[in-house]
Order: structure tokens, then sequence, then C-alpha cells
């Protein structure tokens, strides 16, 4: 089983937990899914992960157990990108992964897709500071970190030549000047106004 987190309106949340959150009421995507097209319920894996539904009078959080096979983690990121760009829709279905194989860290905004009903026993009402955990309190963060260690390690790009990168972003703004020769194996300083720096090598490729 996996903790999930639907919120729902106040004035359905008693009937849900005694009624089930049914597919056939609540489903709101509907895609490919374990080989075939199926409805989904989208749930989060924090009652954190939506800022304005977890302060929101309006709403309840529910805490939901659901069983592995009937559940996939998605990106809700490339969802919100594919409601106006059919292509990223196609992307986000391509990329649903199972739960015993996804790691925080993987999507920019991981939510839950449920594909069966959730029934009575099995729903119950959350609360939201005591099941909200830290580990994704800063999922952007985790995320890019988890991409850097990824090209690091994976890729074997070395950390250095993605500050490098970095760096020659911010000089493109204005925030930071190069002093030094910006050629393939010289060593290059990035200065900001405050007289901040960093010294770098320059990539052999740049």
């Amino acid at each position: 089983m996996i903790n999930l987190f639907y919120y729902i309106l106040n004035r359905f949340a008693e009937d849900v937990v005694f009624s089930g959150l049914s597919m056939t009421k609540w489903s709101c995507r509907e895609g490919f899914v374990a080989g075939s097209t199926k409805k989904c319920i989208a749930a989060f894996l924090n009652p954190k992960d939506d800022i304005d539904l977890f302060e929101s009078p309006d709403h309840t959080c529910l805490k939901l157990s659901v069983p592995h096979a009937y559940c996939r983690i998605a990106d809700r990121f490339l969802y919100e990108i594919g409601l106006s760009d059919d292509r990223m829709m196609e992307v986000y279905w391509k990329n649903l992964v199972q739960v015993n194989e996804f790691t925080f860290g993987t999507f920019l905004k991981p939510e839950a897709l449920i594909t069966s009903t959730v029934i009575p026993g099995r729903i119950m009402l959350a609360d939201k500071k005591v099941d909200s955990f830290t580990i994704v309190d800063d999922n952007r963060q985790l995320y890019i970190n988890n991409h850097i260690e990824m090209l690091h390690e994976a890729r074997g790009v070395p950390k250095s030549e993605l500050l490098y990168h970095y760096y020659k972003a911010l000089v493109a703004k204005g925030r930071y000047e190069i002093y030094g020769v910006d050629e393939p194996g010289e060593k290059i300083v990035f200065v900001n106004e405050q007289g901040a720096y960093v010294t770098l090598d320059v990539p052999c490729y740049a």
C-alpha cells in the first residue's frame, strides 16, 4: 500500500469517507496506463504538494491507502504544460513509473495517478501537519540536485563543467564578469558586483 492525499470540497468529504472515492465520479484524467487506456484520479504524495489547497479553508484533505498495482507516479508539471501542448501531454503519459520504482527528485512536481476506485475503509481524514513529511518540502531543489548527480555519475559530466555553464549564463545576464582567458583548458574567474568570485577550468570542448 501507498498513502496518498486527495483534496475535496468540505461538503463532499464525509460522503466520500463512508462511500468511497469512485472512479466514475472523481476521475479527472484519461490516458495510456499499464498497457491500456484508463481513467485516473490524481492525488498527491504529500499534503503540502499543493500549498493553496493545503491552506484552503474550503477543502478537506483525505488520506488514501492504495495498492501499488493501482497507482502510477507522474510529473504534474508536464501535465500542466500538456494542457496546451499535445506533444508534452504525450511525454507525460509515456513517463509514468511504478510506485516501487519511483525516487524523490525524479519529477519536478510528482503526483499519483490512481486507476481504481478507492473503497471505504481505505479513506480517512488526514492530519495535514502530521502527515506532511520533510523530504519533499523543497522538491524543486531535490529534483535539480538529482539531475546534477545523474549527469555527473551516469554520464561522467564533471560538476565543475556544470558550474562553468551556470556562471556563463549569469555572465550573459550581466550578473557576473569573466577575468582571464576563456579558452579550453584555461582557468577563469567569475566575479560579481559585490566581489564574490569562483575560479573554474574552461571545459576542453568550450
